[in-house]
């Protein structure tokens, strides 16, 4: 029978339909997921020879897992009393076979902390049991000592520091041999020594550099015990951590990524350093010294046309300590011609300490802040005027600092003020001209402020304490020093959180001062005051510090 036109249409139609549905069909079909996630550590199922085992000579171990493992960060596995060579392993599939080269002590008890090097083959999960014990005489040592390490300067944890005991009593074995227990301390700085001999210890903490257990680094931190440790049971020891002051002066880094301008920056405080140029076109007097607040970092500023290169010679005192050569960028140059990173030509930028959104601070000196000192001024173009009246300031170069402008006015916290500097009143060393400056801004009012009365308890008021107040990201607010009172203000402080810290200034310098290991000198004592203080405008907090 033959079909209509119309019928044809129809079962194209139906045709048509049924491969759409097939097709959406097909693509809900779903993979398979694979699973549960496995989340189980491998667990030990046997050792050759069982865990805390005696009288133990052999050269290796042998550990049977319950599943497939593998080792990740080998290194990082501590075997305590150390090895001269290094730890060996070996897997078959289920497997792991620990063996050494070294010939192991008589009558002394090992201990084998894993950590996190050993884990499964699947998800990565790591071993359950990670320490393993064995002694080489007819009895395990099961002293304990535990503690926390901190940073001296500012109590924080510190990770990954080898913690050392040593049986000998001769105050130069950190320098010249392998401990007889170690550690290493925990991200929030805790550490454990295990299966200790009972007995009396030198106890030694070390950020080792350079991996080789010895203290032979001057820049290496450093941590120790001032009197021997007498370990008998469970113990506890505190240490502190911190960076001896070398005794040899030596510059650290030397840039120049401006035109006209090199940086040294030394490895400490350098009082009595002096420097000469070797260029024949560049004397002394044509170098601007500018040092940092710590002194450790030197500007060195070229007066004039910079030649291609800077040339010095470095005295410490009257003794030469380094010879310095740098290429020098060229004025209008993109690229600089020390580390090849594209920077811009060096302008003259001027930000104030003011402006319509920050006031200036009750008692406060207005002041131009500038990214080049600056060489020359025409003070009578600097226009001052409130709302009413123009007025008449007066303008000075800080005593410290040529790249900072002071202009002095008696400002009032009930006005508001404008300033105007046409372009081209005052220049930078370098031949720049400013820009024209103008900008407005008001005076914070006094009640704006908070203050915090501090009583310290536990405070030995026969001692220097040097007291301060840090912001959020622990930069110097205030400060106060003490002797013979535990009570102390701090008056007209910015609201916001706030840190406190104090010091025992043992040698009344004015400072914090790190130790010295050969001396047997520690860190001096530092307190912070457990949370942050939060400081409201017009408002007297009164705090009371017990110091533990």
């Amino acid at each position: 029978m033959k079909l209509s036109h119309h019928q044809i249409k129809f079962l194209f139609k139906i045709q048509l339909w049924s491969c759409m549905l097939l097709l959406v069909s097909c693509a809900q079909i779903v993979a398979p997921t694979g699973g549960t996630k496995d989340i189980i550590s491998p667990k030990l199922e046997q050792s050759k020879p069982e865990n805390f085992s005696v009288n133990f000579q052999e050269n290796k171990i042998t550990l049977f897992f319950d599943e497939y493992i593998q080792v990740k960060n080998w290194n990082e596995v501590i075997f305590s009393p150390p090895l001269t060579y290094p730890l060996e392993n070996r897997i078959k599939g289920k497997i792991l076979e620990v063996s050494w080269q070294d010939t192991l002590k008589e009558n002394t008890t090992y201990t084998i902390n894993f950590g996190a090097s050993v884990v499964d083959n699947n998800e990565g999960n790591v071993l359950d049991s990670n320490v393993f014990v064995f002694s080489t005489g007819n009895t395990l040592d099961t002293a304990n000592l535990s503690g926390t390490l901190l940073k001296a300067i500012d109590l924080k944890p510190e990770k990954n520091v080898l913690v050392m005991l040593y049986r000998s009593n001769n105050d130069s074995i950190p320098y010249k041999q392998l401990p007889d227990y170690y550690t290493r301390t925990n991200e929030k700085g805790k550490y454990k020594i295990s299966n200790i001999k009972a007995g009396s210890y030198k106890l030694f903490a070390l950020k080792d550099n350079n991996q080789n257990f010895l203290f032979d680094q001057p820049e290496e931190a450093i941590a120790f015990s001032a009197t021997r440790i007498v370990i008998d049971s469970n113990e506890l020891a505190d240490l502190y951590l911190f960076v001896e002051e070398s005794k040899k002066l030596f510059v650290k880094k030397a840039t120049a990524t401006n035109y006209g301008n090199a940086t040294l920056v030394f490895n400490k405080p350098a009082e009595k350093v002096r420097f000469e140029s070797l260029r024949t076109d560049i004397s002394n007097n044509n170098l601007l010294a500018e040092w940092n607040t710590n002194n450790d970092s030197l500007s060195l500023w070229i007066l004039g046309a910079a030649p291609d290169s800077l040339c010095l010679k470095i005295y410490d005192e009257k003794e030469m300590m380094d010879t310095i050569l740098l290429d020098l960028p060229k004025k209008d140059s993109l690229e600089n011609s020390t580390n090849n990173k594209i920077t811009k030509p060096f302008k003259l930028m001027v930000n104030p300490n003011a402006n319509a959104m920050i006031p200036l601070g009750f008692n406060q000196i207005l002041q131009l802040k500038c990214n080049i000192p600056l060489a020359n001024i025409d003070c009578k173009k600097i226009i001052l005027y409130n709302d009413k009246d123009t007025l008449t300031p007066t303008c000075r170069f800080d005593e410290n600092n040529k790249k900072t402008l002071q202009i002095n006015y008696p400002f009032n916290v009930d006005s508001s003020y404008q300033v105007f500097i046409p372009q081209g009143a005052f220049s930078d060393i370098l031949g720049n001209l400013n820009d024209t400056i103008r900008f407005g801004f008001t005076i914070q009012k006094p009640d704006f402020y908070g203050s915090v009365s501090l009583q310290v308890n536990g405070l030995d008021t026969t001692k220097n304490a040097i007291i301060q107040l840090l912001d959020e990201k622990q930069q110097l607010v205030a400060q106060t020093k003490s002797i013979g009172k535990n009570t102390f203000k701090f008056e007209n402080i910015t609201p916001g959180k706030h840190l406190l810290k104090l010091i025992i200034d043992d040698n009344n310098d004015g400072k914090w001062n790190t130790g010295k290991y050969s001396e047997k000198n520690q860190p001096e004592t530092i307190y912070l005051y457990t949370t942050p203080i939060n400081i409201k405008s017009n408002w007297d907090m009164e705090l009371n510090w017990e110091l533990k």
